[in-house]
């Protein structure tokens, strides 16, 4: 069980189904879910270590990508709405003071169809939203494959010239600063060391800065939320609001460690890398510094596949032991990385969390959940699903 947080919702995977759950403006919850089946589950040769992970990987970010796209439409279906609603009240209430007046009624907008008998108007029904709203049309488009392509391209290029090309090229004039210099070539453990240190100020520095704003801010709020609620289903806790509460918004497989352990793993791999290439093809030492540099990003690029694969199999493994000495180690950067990306959630966040959730539960885990305690009611358990417009 996974998920992420989106646009005033959560995204919850389980083993054969994503549902997405979105709190509308309105105050009532969107809910949608979806069958999903894994790629390595359905292709054999995609499920060898670290192949996986990198297919794994790219897997959740499409899926994310379709769940954050989700959201943003019904918040602007909502948004849409409430204008809507707004522009009839205001209507209506103008019509309701010029009959009192016994002037003629101004033009009703274009927005509004005009009825050749108007009933008399009543302001306060005609600004409430529907009692139980469907999920928009729009809010369920498809993603086309060459805009999802186009937006996963451009988002990675992004990553890779702030995470990738950007510590480098800061690494490089570091360098050029000190007394020796510093070359990756020649000192290539020294070089990525430094390299991760500046790639670890780049990724905290741009997650305080977007933390900045508000709704990313109630982003966070959300990711928490997420992660309260598969923490206590981990630890066999009933899903009520009073057990998940005092749960822990840090989570050792949450995608922020990962990104913590790819940059450990990256100073490894684009070590050996370096010095690999100038053993193999003594020559490279000659070329222009230029030319080197251009052609050692370019490698790191190319190998952030296995870098993500081999990051992706740590996590994995420190997931299911979390109290072995070396994988708390690999994942205490990550762990403190999650002070910053999750915040604590308030209890319409965490019944986000659980309607989301229980779409996605099958019936052997729904088994494993423990019964009421003495003294509940079932509403007092988990907020009632029955609702939940699909």
């Amino acid at each position: 069980m996974g998920g992420q947080a989106v646009l005033e919702g959560v995204m919850m995977r389980g083993p054969r189904a994503y549902a997405v759950a979105v709190r509308r403006p309105q105050g009532d919850i969107l809910l949608i879910s979806h069958p999903f089946q894994p790629l390595v589950s359905r292709k054999g040769w995609l499920r060898f270590p670290i192949v996986r992970g990198a297919v794994s990987l790219v897997e959740m970010l499409v899926l994310g990508y379709k769940s954050l796209d989700y959201s943003a439409n019904v918040a602007g279906q909502a948004a849409k709405e409430i204008e809507e609603a707004q522009k009839a009240a205001q209507a209506a209430k103008e019509m309701e003071e010029a009959r009192k007046a016994g002037r003629d009624a101004p033009a009703v907008p274009d927005s509004i169809p005009a009825e050749k008998n108007p009933p008399s108007p009543e302001p306060a029904a005609s600004a409430q939203p529907p009692a139980s709203p469907q999920p928009p049309a729009s809010a369920e488009r498809p993603i086309g494959p060459w805009a999802m392509a186009g937006v996963f391209a451009i988002s990675m290029g992004l990553a890779m010239l702030l995470f990738v090309a950007l510590p480098n090229a800061a690494t490089h004039l570091l360098g050029l600063l000190s007394r020796d210099g510093l070359i990756e070539e020649r000192q290539p453990l020294l070089y990525n060391l430094v390299a991760g240190f500046v790639r670890v100020c780049v990724i905290v520095a741009y997650i305080w800065g977007i933390s900045l704003f508000k709704d990313i801010r109630r982003l966070f709020q959300y990711h928490g939320a997420e992660h309260k609620v598969v923490m206590a289903y981990e630890q066999r806790q009933p899903l009520n609001l009073e057990r998940i509460r005092p749960m822990t918004t840090v989570h050792p497989r949450c995608g922020t460690t990962f990104i913590a352990v790819v940059i450990l793993v990256s100073i490894i791999i684009f070590a050996i890398l370096a010095a690999l290439i100038l053993r193999v093809y003594p020559p490279f030492g000659g070329w222009s510094i230029w030319l080197r540099k251009t052609l050692l990003i370019a490698l790191h690029i190319l190998f952030m596949p296995l870098v993500a694969g081999i990051a992706f199999e740590i996590t994995r493994r420190a997931g299911k032991r979390p109290d072995f000495w070396l994988y708390r180690f690999l994942l205490l950067p990550g762990l403190a990385f999650q002070r910053i990306t999750t915040r604590q959630p308030d209890d319409a966040m965490i019944e986000v969390a659980l309607r989301a959730f229980f779409a996605v539960l099958e019936p052997e885990q729904l088994a494993l959940i423990p019964e009421e305690e003495p003294g509940t009611t079932p509403a007092e358990q988990t907020p009632s699903l029955d609702a939940v417009p699909v």
